[in-house]
């Protein structure tokens, strides 16, 4: 339950050896490569020269696999709504990986680039001729070239006006005895019409048609409308088939996928190698290595080199505090999933403690109250299973489902214990279920009372920070922080929430027996902060006035506390809305068994959707009141994470 300990690994090792050494990290998967902490005077220009030509070279080549990859995946089955998010990962060996050094796909890149040139060209075409066919369509009927020549002495225009405007043209061609028109069709609003003239009068014919803001259409072509319509529709029958048989022969391109996939993750692999050697610093002879193991792994790296070199200098110290570790989370099982959690906020400091245990707890508790129906818990467990069964989830996506299945078992106590069965009154439910019921949040003041309940539960958890960043101070031996600061606010805040307590009391005009502890401890803890909280100020003054506003800076955690009421309001509304959906469908129940048959998918249906909405507000809320309530009392983030040189990609999971 915390940050995994980690080695600083300094190495020299034969210059002529190192090439191979990183291979065997690299299949071994446990190194971490650093940058050199220190240059000399000769920085080997020219080596790094080659070693940025490789890495530039094999960046090309893995987007040409990308390219590839990309082009082909485009024409497999198309894949389900929920499936798509699911990007697929090849399982492999080590071995594989390696052979691939030997399998050239020159001729699959070339050839997919050929072919999906060729199918952007017909595409292309294809939305030309559609484009061009439904222009001519409502000139189908004319006879005539589209050249705009009918003889040596006669033209005409073709242009497309309004039924009004047409009239009007007819009257000013006529009337100046221009041309004559010829309507071809109608549609709609619109009307298609040939103007023939003298070719003499062609200029005069033009200035009417400006004069009329009247635009020509024109079509490239010597042939009529019908036989150019018949033309692309025969080039576009051509194209289709081309088309198709361009598909069919991608489809005997696809059983190289798993190769590519290959392919992409040795070029990852031999790229990361060539990273990692840029890392290192070497001179005529000898190679430095610096980088990182687990100290778990600190046995395995003595065992790889004596594998693998036939000499080498090896030192494995302690991180220094001047030193900016990786991080490694390691927590018992049943935390594991809870670190996605932690690693969304940000990865502690390696000198910090980790927080996935805290979370988890506190975390599982704010989601069932949050979601707070047993019917919705038994709902969630039952379609997390499914989709388990029917979705291939990476190790990640496993753990993350593991994160509301865990959630399923509060939600189902809450949900018992205030009597929530999927919106149902709690008259209806069973005798057995109705005595399990504590508090119906629904009913007389139980919503006061839930709401008191999540207030309490929130300044409780706001004190858990406190005593968490004490430990945390003592651990390191700063006491007097742990003290001062931790201890004296916590004793401060119990004490003024005593205070509140007795108030309400008051009201009804008792006093509690116990009212002087909670002075005792309210003055107690002011007098620390203010005395303390400002101790680094040279004069009593500064100190006091500083104190005094850390003081002041207490009423945030009322602020900090009211925020946990989210939870009850987030409860509610799962119930409330599951109640109003039962009420939506309440008649059909009325009908017997042909009713029950029309009203049990909407019900199922209805109270899923309420769920996957909850769930949003479930989840984020929850996580919000670690991340900006809980964390800021102790938890200081800023770490990265262990990354080893291995030949495990995104893309490609390597068999144990």
């Amino acid at each position: 339950m915390a940050v995994e300990k980690v080695k600083k690994v300094s190495l020299i090792v034969p210059k002529s050896e190192s090439e191979n050494l990183l291979l065997q990290l690299q299949r071994e998967g446990f190194f971490q490569f650093e940058e050199v902490s220190f240059r000399l005077e000769d920085n080997e220009q020219s080596k790094a020269q080659a070693l940025e030509e490789a890495e530039t070279s094999l960046r090309e080549e893995l987007s040409r696999v990308h390219f590839c990859l990309r082009f082909l995946s485009s024409f497999l089955p198309a894949r389900g709504f929920i499936q798509s998010f699911f990007k697929p990962r090849l399982q492999t060996t080590r071995r594989r990986i390696e052979s691939m050094e030997e399998k050239k796909l020159f001729y699959l890149y070339e050839e997919c680039e050929r072919l999906d040139r060729r199918l952007v060209e017909i595409n292309r075409r294809l939305e030309e001729i559609d484009h061009f066919i439904s222009l001519l369509k409502p000139w189908l009927s004319f006879p005539l070239p589209l050249s705009g020549r009918v003889s040596e002495s006669v033209s005409f225009f073709l242009t497309t006006l309004s039924r009004h405007v047409y009239e009007h043209l007819r009257e000013v061609l006529e009337k100046e005895k221009l041309a004559w028109l010829e309507l071809i069709s109608e549609k709609e609003n619109k009307t298609y019409v040939a103007v023939f003239f003298h070719r003499e009068l062609g200029k005069k014919v033009e200035k009417v048609f400006s004069d009329l803001e009247l635009e020509k259409v024109v079509f490239d072509s010597d042939l009529n409308p019908s036989k150019l319509s018949k033309e692309l529709l025969a080039e576009k029958k051509r194209l289709v088939k081309e088309k198709k048989k361009i598909e069919k022969k991608v489809q005997k391109y696809l059983s190289f996928l798993d190769l590519l996939r290959l392919m992409e993750g040795y070029l990852k692999a031999r790229l990361a190698r060539v990273q990692a050697q840029n890392k290192l610093l070497a001179t005529e002879r000898t190679a430095f290595i610096e980088g990182w193991v687990r100290e778990a792994d600190s046995k395995r790296i003595a065992k790889v080199l004596n594998s693998s070199l036939s000499a080498y200098e090896l030192v494995l110290i302690d991180p220094l505090p001047t030193d900016n570790p990786p991080v490694i989370l390691k927590n018992k099982a049943f935390f594991k999933p809870f670190e996605i959690l932690v690693e969304l906020y940000g990865l502690p400091n390696y000198w910090e403690i980790d927080p996935t245990p805290f979370l988890a707890f506190t975390f599982l508790l704010f989601f069932g109250m949050a979601v707070g129906d047993a019917g919705y818990a038994i709902l969630l467990y039952i379609s997390i299973a499914l989709l388990r069964w029917w979705l291939p989830f990476s190790a990640k996506g496993r753990q993350f489902l593991k994160v509301f299945t865990y959630g399923t078992i509060p939600s189902f106590v809450v949900g018992v214990l205030t009597g929530s069965w999927f919106g149902l009154p709690t008259a209806s439910l069973p005798s057995f279920l109705k005595q399990m019921i504590v508090l119906n949040p629904l009913e007389g003041s139980g919503p006061v009372i839930f709401l008191v309940v999540t207030l309490i539960i929130g300044f409780l958890h706001l004190i858990s920070g406190l005593l968490i960043e004490a430990a945390d101070n003592f651990r390191r031996g700063n006491w007097q922080s742990a003290l001062l600061d931790q201890v004296g606010t916590i004793v401060f805040l119990i004490g003024a929430f005593l205070y509140i307590v007795i108030f309400f009391q008051s009201i009804s005009g008792k006093v509690p027996s116990w009212s002087p502890i909670a002075k005792a401890l309210l003055l107690v803890g002011a007098a620390v902060i203010v005395l303390f909280a400002n101790r680094e100020s040279k004069s009593w003054l500064g100190r006091i006035g500083g104190g005094l506003y850390s003081l002041y800076g207490m009423s945030s955690y009322l602020g900090d506390t009211i925020s946990y009421s989210r939870l009850m309001a987030l409860g509610l509304a799962t119930v409330l809305i599951g109640f109003s959906f039962n009420l939506m469908i309440q008649p059909l129940w009325g009908f017997g068994w042909i009713g029950a048959i029309v009203a049990l998918p909407i019900f199922l249906f209805l109270h899923l959707a309420n769920l996957a909405i909850n769930l949003i507000g479930a989840f984020v809320h929850p996580l919000r009141l670690h991340y900006v309530e809980l964390f800021k009392q102790f938890y200081e983030d800023g770490g990265r994470k262990f990354e080893p040189l291995t030949l495990e990609s995104e893309g490609v999971l390597l068999k144990k």
